[in-house]
């Protein structure tokens, strides 16, 4: 999941506008995921925090995706 989801955000060569929904569902999964060590423990050593930083922070997110999917997934 991490992969998939870094693959689609990492820059604004990679992210599509239609790609929204799918980070969304893929954000909502790893809060539910990372409620225990089991669900954290695949995140580790894949670059995920600095990629839920960048997306958060850059601003290829705001101009490619919709408002309102850019809104959410910050």
């Amino acid at each position: 999941m991490i992969n998939s989801f870094i693959g689609h955000s990492k820059d604004d060569k990679c992210l599509k506008s239609e790609d929204g929904p799918y980070l969304i569902h893929l954000l909502e999964a790893f809060v539910n995921l990372s409620f225990s060590d089991t669900g954290i423990e695949p995140l580790l050593g894949k670059g995920a925090v600095a990629n839920f930083n960048r997306i958060i922070s850059e601003k290829y997110i705001r101009d490619i995706l919709p408002k309102d999917h850019a809104e959410k997934i910050i």
